[in-house]
């Protein structure tokens, strides 16, 4: 329906402007009927109009010579055109916009339907123009959704590479340290999947693969604070065919762990369960109030999750809650399974 929003208002507007044209010639005497036929003729060359100026200014180079062509040889031959639909096609159907005819050369004929088209082809040419600049708006702002994305990507939190480090270190100096090459491994995993899908620019990868990092990420935490500090229930294993923007559900676990308070019993769960039509990640933590406080959210990664989805609005929705001393994230992916 958007789409022809502006045919719709285009229509309204010559409908009106014809009528009160009418309205000042011939007063009381206007024939809406024939207002409403002219304001069809005229909405039917403008949309013509439209979409041959918009194939120009849009289309490849083959496409604009057609578009061109066809807009000239329309134009060339629209005073003969309108003159066999106004006095001899709309007669049969009992249709009369004028009393009186004219012949298809007479000056003043030819004048007035040049004139009205000039000016129909003018409003095509601005709105199409406006739709254009529209549109490149438009994509050069999903350009920069996409760059605050990545971005925020690159941001993953520091404290958390830190920490996992730090730990590594400290048992492998204490002899602990067989599992760390696994999680170092694990760990280089993610960072590789985070790179690679930044720099292929992937829109919508498999829910699936992402969810194999998930799981790494998953793993590092427990390796760090405790198989008890980390809880997952997962109904069942994802389909393939479930598509997701990439790196939506890493990232969004990412943010959620930022401000764990990892002193509590079990800070860290996530839920997974596959409903009739949506299939449901609830992540939630919790923090330390007045640790929060002396660290506050700048939320750029959060609003940067929102902002990427909002062009998936249909098949997607997350929703941010912080209520006491949780915090909680949750996914909804619509299940087209």
């Amino acid at each position: 329906m958007n789409a022809y929003r502006f045919h719709f208002i285009i229509a309204l507007t010559f409908f009106l402007v014809i009528l009160f044209f009418n309205l000042l010639i011939y007063q009381l005497a206007i024939n809406i009927y024939n207002v409403l036929i002219v304001s069809i003729i005229t909405i039917v060359y403008f949309i013509i109009n439209e979409e041959l100026i918009y194939g120009i200014i849009t289309g490849s180079r083959g496409v604009k010579v057609i578009c061109l062509f066809i807009l000239l040889l329309l134009f060339y031959n629209i005073t003969d055109l309108l003159y066999h639909i106004i006095y001899r096609k709309l007669p049969e159907y009992n249709i009369i916009l004028f009393s009186y005819e004219v012949a298809p050369d007479n000056i003043q004929f030819n004048k007035n339907i040049s004139r009205s088209c000039v000016t129909v082809s003018l409003i095509s040419l601005s709105v199409s123009s406006y739709k254009f600049f529209r549109k490149r708006r438009f994509q050069d702002k999903s350009v920069i959704d996409d760059l605050e994305y990545r971005i925020m990507l690159s941001r993953v939190n520091p404290h958390f590479f830190k920490s996992i480090f730090t730990s590594a270190l400290c048992k492998s100096i204490f002899g602990q340290g067989h599992a760390v090459i696994q999680i170092l491994i694990k760990l280089t995993d993610i960072i590789a999947f985070i790179l690679y899908k930044d720099d292929k620019n992937d829109q919508l990868i498999a829910l699936q693969e992402e969810w194999k990092q998930v799981e790494n990420f998953l793993n590092i935490l427990k390796w760090n604070y405790g198989d008890s500090k980390v809880k997952v229930f997962q109904d069942r294993q994802f389909s393939s065919t479930i598509k997701i923007p990439s790196l939506l559900v890493l990232s969004a676990i990412e943010n959620a762990n930022k401000y764990t308070d990892w002193s509590e019993d079990e800070p860290f769960h996530i839920k997974v369960q596959h409903h009739p039509d949506v299939i449901q990640i609830c992540v939630s933590n919790i923090f330390h109030p007045r640790e929060r406080i002396k660290k506050p959210s700048t939320k750029f990664g959060l609003y940067a999750i929102k902002k990427r989805i909002f062009r998936y609005n249909k098949n997607y929705n997350v929703v941010f809650k912080e209520e006491e001393n949780i915090f909680s994230i949750d996914i909804k992916i619509k299940n087209n399974d």
